[in-house]
Order: structure tokens, then C-alpha cells, then sequence
């Protein structure tokens, strides 16, 4: 097997997973603040200075997911061109490598649907 095509799998199957959890950690913490500035906002005597910062951290956070959807996508699109342009290399294919990434790819793809 090719080394410089199972690293390249290696790599682009880890960008893929690394792409989706950003995401998932974006939309958490989103959550978590816009949660926050819901208790904070419920607060009597609540310093307005303290909730537009907390607005301006849900603002930003949020910002970042479509950003981290773009990101997906191009990971998935990367990650699918190399597993069809490498398809005839039996060694790369019989790989465990290339079963974790199909199955990545599975997983990510799902995830995708979830999002839009």
C-alpha cells in the first residue's frame, strides 16, 4: 500500500471528525450561553452591561456555526473525492483505514441531514 495515500486517508478522515465535533461543541456551548442569558436576563437587578456581553458571546458563538457548516462540507466533499479517485487501490481498500473512513463518512453524512 501506498504510505502517502493511507496518511492522506488518515488525515482527511480526521479533519472530517475534527470539522463535525467543532460544530457539535459550537452549537453546545450556543446553547449553554443563550441559556445563561436567559437566567440572567430572569435576574432582578441584572447589570444591562453584563447581558449585552453575554448577547455579544451568544452572537459570536453562533456566528461560528456556519462556518463550521462550511467546513463540513468541504471536509466531506474532500473526503469523498479521495475515496473515489482511490477505489482501485485493492491494498488501500481492504484497509482498516478505509472502513473507518467510509464509516465516518456514513456517520458525518447523518449528522449532515441534522443540521440543515
Amino acid at each position: 500500500m501506498e504510505k502517502n495515500a493511507a496518511r492522506t486517508l488518515k488525515i482527511k478522515t480526521s479533519t472530517l471528525k475534527r470539522t463535525q465535533k467543532d460544530h457539535q461543541s459550537y452549537a453546545k456551548e450556543t446553547k449553554q450561553l443563550e441559556e445563561k442569558l436567559e437566567a440572567l436576563k430572569a435576574q432582578e437587578g441584572a447589570d444591562p452591561y453584563n447581558i449585552k456581553k453575554m448577547e455579544e458571546q451568544v452572537a459570536e458563538t453562533a456566528q461560528m456555526l456556519p462556518n463550521a457548516k462550511t467546513r463540513i462540507e468541504t471536509a466531506l466533499e474532500d473526503l469523498e473525492g479521495f475515496l473515489g479517485s482511490n477505489q482501485e487501490n485493492a491494498e488501500l481498500v481492504a484497509s482498516e483505514d478505509w472502513k473507518a473512513a467510509e464509516q465516518t463518512l456514513a456517520e458525518v453524512k447523518a449528522f449532515v441531514e441534522t443540521i440543515w
